[in-house]
């Protein structure tokens, strides 16, 4: 057999990015220069502000392709998809980040029949992608699952991507994804953070709904000027358009088979009262108004900051009172690269705090007096079932191994009641980094576990 060539630049990454993609079971491998063959590229699906009856795509594609076409089928076992599909339009935008111009595309499927399975696929410039499927939401309360995840941001390729595998793994049913903030890291080239962040997440992002949380990792922030959302995001996220003015590209709400989902922007609050204010009266018109029998509440800035044994005020200034005066069942944060959990008087709502990526923090020794159950040094995803009366959470590290758990069991005109699974935890988990020595550490050394550089 002729010897392959790899000694050439060129060829020796080529041949990297095909040994890659071979290890890389369950995970798409699409790189920049695929795009010259004319395929759909960062397939994603995202609830509509109905998803009973509506879901959006978006992807992306070389500028050549400014069409926006996907085709989409009720799910038959037989392979002629194609017989039964009807095409969608939709729209484009081009955007200029590292790799020259590209096109990202938006179609909204709608209307769709409720607790259906459907196939899709999406147009490139020259090739349809390969078909894709979800069901539609129930439009009454039906039991289903989620997944939640922290902060994945750095290494999130070499690292994060085993967290998404591992949550899926446990989850295969998993209806929604949710991510807390910070999916990238503003410090880098972005496009390529971002290709990292699609091939960790391959066919799984087009077959589950992604729910994502604007972090402080996707601001750009300039000294002197308020924090700017970055290009990407919104190119890749077309989120549901009922958050309040202004805010309508990271704040936004849906309803899911009978639970209420609110995303609030705590990067956008913690840097302007007003914009607190805002997303503080939309909170409470969603809260006010709610039929459904579970709500969760999603932002990135935890209330409490295990990591640094801080409050952040505008946070509970503004919203805190109103997670506690309606009710809500689950406050899913992130940002301090640690896991916590803690609530009040053994009701809901209850507050947590998870990290799915690389990079570590310490729980600062005054914020065990508040977190009921904490850890440091794993890479951790949570996995939410819903019934009628009553929710399971269970947080895993990558593992498999279960780490935390806990039932909220519903009572009439009560706040819901946190029991405490009768399941055994282990120890809570402390930085296993070797050589640590607390006294002769720096202030912010004693914050950090492991160092993004540390895991090269």
């Amino acid at each position: 057999m002729e010897k392959l060539n790899t000694s050439s630049p060129g060829r020796a990454l080529a041949w990297r990015k095909i040994m890659l993609c071979f290890f890389m079971v369950g995970s798409c491998c699409v790189y920049a220069a695929d795009m010259t063959g004319g395929s759909p590229e960062r397939v994603l699906l995202l609830p509509g502000a109905s998803p009973s009856t509506s879901h959006t795509v978006s992807w992306r594609t070389s500028a050549a392709a400014t069409e926006s076409l996907a085709e989409i089928s009720e799910a038959v076992a037989s392979p002629s998809l194609i017989q039964h599909a009807k095409t969608f339009s939709g729209t484009s935008k081009s955007l200029a980040l590292g790799e020259g111009v590209v096109f990202h595309h938006q179609v909204s499927f709608q209307p769709l029949k409720p607790d259906t399975l459907y196939a899709y696929r999406v147009k490139g410039e020259k090739a349809w992608g390969e078909w894709l499927t979800f069901r539609t939401a129930a439009e009454k309360f039906s039991p289903y699952r989620m997944i939640y995840l922290g902060d994945m941001q750095n290494h999130i390729h070499s690292l994060g991507a085993r967290t998404l595998r591992a949550a899926f793994a446990k989850a295969p049913d998993a209806r929604l994804m949710l991510h807390a903030g910070d999916l990238t890291d503003r410090r880098g080239p972005e496009d390529e953070l971002w290709r990292q962040w699609f091939a960790a997440g391959g066919w799984l992002l087009g077959n589950v709904a992604q729910v994502p949380v604007a972090g402080n990792h996707e601001y750009q922030e300039t000294p002197g000027k308020l924090p700017a959302l970055r290009q990407a995001w919104a190119a890749h996220f077309p989120l549901p358009d009922n958050g309040p003015a202004l805010l309508q590209k990271t704040v936004y709400s849906f309803d899911y088979q009978g639970v209420r989902y609110i995303i609030l922007d705590s990067m956008a609050a913690i840097h302007s009262e007003t914009a607190a204010k805002q997303q503080a009266a939309w909170l409470e018109a969603l809260l006010a108004n709610n039929p459904n029998v579970w709500t969760i509440v999603s932002y990135h800035h935890p209330l409490f900051s295990g990591a640094y044994a801080r409050w952040n005020k505008q946070l509970v200034k503004h919203w805190q009172p109103l997670f506690e005066r309606y009710s809500v069942d689950l406050v899913l944060q992130g940002d301090d690269h640690i896991y916590g959990r803690w609530q009040t008087a053994g009701r809901a709502p209850v507050y947590t705090i998870s990290v799915a990526g690389a990079k570590h923090n310490r729980v600062h020794p005054q914020a065990k007096k508040v977190l009921q159950r904490s850890g440091e040094d794993a890479q951790w995803y949570q996995v939410i079932d819903f019934e009628a009366d009553r929710l399971r959470y269970r947080a895993w590290t990558v593992n498999g191994d279960l780490y935390d758990a806990f039932d909220l069991v519903r009572e009439p005109g009560k706040a819901s009641r946190v029991e405490m699974s009768q399941e055994i935890l282990p120890a809570e988990q402390r930085c296993s980094k070797p050589g640590d020595d607390p006294q002769t550490q720096t202030q912010q050394d004693k914050s950090r576990c492991w160092l993004v550089t540390e895991l090269q």
